[in-house]
């Protein structure tokens, strides 16, 4: 089992504690020892653009976003007290690794405070970890992530992917590293495995969560393509979706009859369904002409229904007839 030593989760002990450089002597006359522990040195001000992002995937980038709170919240603490407070962890960069490029050090937790430093001209707080092997800073990584603000399922499912590659350790393995169950750290891989369309037919990958995963693994199964091709047209209407939206479109896209004959199928519509707060509200689809039949069944009154058919009469004259030069009065 993998194992290091870090500070503090507030990063105030930035200084290794007594005794941790010991091992590294003994390793010199013990080779077949394990790995010493990594050394922190004291905390200290360094250039923010002088850091090099992870070769670990980290957060999505809708995580790094004003629209992201918890972001927005703390690149706010960071204007307003010039600067962070808890340091971010970097290793210094081997004279090979830095080439010609202004780097000197690759971050190794901390991505978002640095961001958000850089944003404002500001001078990060890092602390420099010496004498780290790669397996060591990936597992640093990870567990400096998933002790702070946690990560998505899909983006704890591409570290734990990555892990495994680097480490050659399986997900149970994973897991008791990180001291996460099992059945999390698989959902949270399969997650990451997903199809790319799939994943990008939701608003943001972070949207996707652990109980969506046995739904569209189903409908992956059952129509894996019907599926890819739903996911594709819902990102191709460019619409805001909720999740569970996404969800309902591709698993009823998996239900539709695999041996219907082609000319007895309904022609798809961009947008098969109407959803409002997670229920449905229409259905749509397109005749054997190509023109767009909407079903709607909501709880309107007669005033609500009056205003509502108005409404598609004025759009349906203003965006469609004006534009084939048809004149006329719709009736309704």
């Amino acid at each position: 089992m993998l194992t290091h030593q870090h500070p503090s989760r507030d990063h105030r002990a930035v200084s290794a504690p007594k005794g941790q450089r010991k091992p590294v002597a003994r390793a010199v006359h013990h080779s077949t020892r394990r790995p010493s522990a990594p050394v922190y040195e004291p905390a200290r001000l360094i250039d923010p653009t002088h850091v090099r992002r992870s070769q670990t995937p980290n957060r999505a980038s809708a995580a790094f976003g004003q629209n992201d709170p918890d972001y927005a919240e703390l690149d706010e603490s960071i204007r307003t007290q010039k600067g962070n407070t808890v340091p971010i962890l970097v290793r210094m960069l081997t004279v090979k690794e830095k080439g010609e490029g202004a780097c000197r050090y690759e971050l190794i937790a901390g991505e978002r405070r640095l961001r958000a430093c850089r944003a404002h001209g500001l001078p990060v707080l890092a602390t420099v970890v010496k004498n780290i092997d790669p397996v060591q800073q990936l597992v640093l990584t990870m567990t400096e992530n998933t002790g702070r603000c946690s990560l998505r399922p899909f983006e704890l499912g591409r570290q734990v992917i990555h892990a495994m590659k680097i480490t050659g350790k399986s997900q149970n393995e994973i897991a008791a590293i990180l001291g996460h169950d099992k059945g999390q750290i698989s959902k949270a891989a399969g997650i990451a495995k997903l199809p790319s369309a799939v994943v990008a037919a939701f608003t943001s990958p972070r949207d996707i969560r652990y109980t969506d995963l046995p739904k569209i693994q189903q409908a992956l199964e059952r129509a894996s393509d019907r599926v890819v091709k739903a996911a594709q047209k819902l990102k191709k209407a460019k619409l805001q979706f909720t999740v569970d939206e996404v969800v309902e479109r591709l698993t009823a896209a998996a239900k539709l009859p695999a041996n219907t004959p082609t000319a007895q199928q309904p022609k798809s519509c961009i947008v098969p369904a109407l959803y409002v707060a997670g229920n449905l509200i229409a259905n749509t689809r397109l005749d054997k002409s190509g023109l767009l039949e909407v079903s709607m069944k909501v709880p309107l009154s007669e005033k609500d229904q009056v205003k509502l058919l108005d409404r598609i009469q004025r759009f349906v004259a203003r965006t469609l007839l004006q534009e084939s030069g048809v004149n006329g009065a719709l009736t309704t």
